[in-house]
């Protein structure tokens, strides 16, 4: 029982270290990255809304 958990332990302690490493990482990079990721949406959505507004008038 001892071991099966010891051995358990250290993988769970290894992912847990990464996932703090990959959550830490972007709020370093939110700010650049959310500026991007919004700037992105924002230019999908004006594209959706001109296609919209264009097959309209077009038939």
């Amino acid at each position: 029982m001892t071991f099966a958990s010891t051995a358990w332990n250290r993988p769970l302690k290894k992912f847990l270290r990464l996932g703090e490493g990959v959550v830490k990482l972007p709020i370093l990079q939110e700010s650049v990255g959310f500026l991007i990721l919004k700037g992105l949406i924002s230019f999908l959505v004006i594209l959706i809304a001109q296609a919209a507004l264009t097959v309209p008038q077009t038939h």
